[in-house]
């Protein structure tokens, strides 16, 4: 991790959350407040992490990287996924001046079941 970076490792966006109720927020050191991407990872809503894949390259352009997990179906049933990723984006905006990021200018991908519950 380059040393510009400010990292904050398994956040909770639920108070009282289930454990994959975390996320990770990677912010580059900047004098004003950032643009961010919120990366959801795939893995058939049964498996995967925040860890996985993470798209670290959008630092070097100034643009802060929040990774998260959400409830996969063993521990939560379906629509809980969407929720998770809803509540996730919710906190994010709440504490965006917190931060350094600027809570207008969110972006949000995924890959595999990631990229569906961003869609949703």
């Amino acid at each position: 991790m380059p040393d510009n970076v400010t990292v904050h490792r398994d956040v909770a966006y639920v108070r009282d959350g289930h454990e994959r109720q975390k996320l990770d927020l990677f912010v580059p050191n900047a004098d004003g407040s950032l643009p961010l991407l919120i990366w959801v990872h795939g893995g058939a809503f049964r498996m995967g992490s925040k860890q996985d894949r993470v798209p670290l390259s959008y630092l070097d352009d100034g643009i802060a990287v929040a990774a998260l997990n959400y409830r996969l179906s063993q521990h939560a049933l379906f629509p809980a996924q969407i929720e998770d990723v809803k509540a996730a984006v919710r906190w994010l905006r709440a504490h965006a001046v917190g931060y350094n990021l600027d809570p207008n200018r969110f972006g949000a991908f995924g890959e595999s079941a990631g990229g569906h519950l961003v869609a949703m």
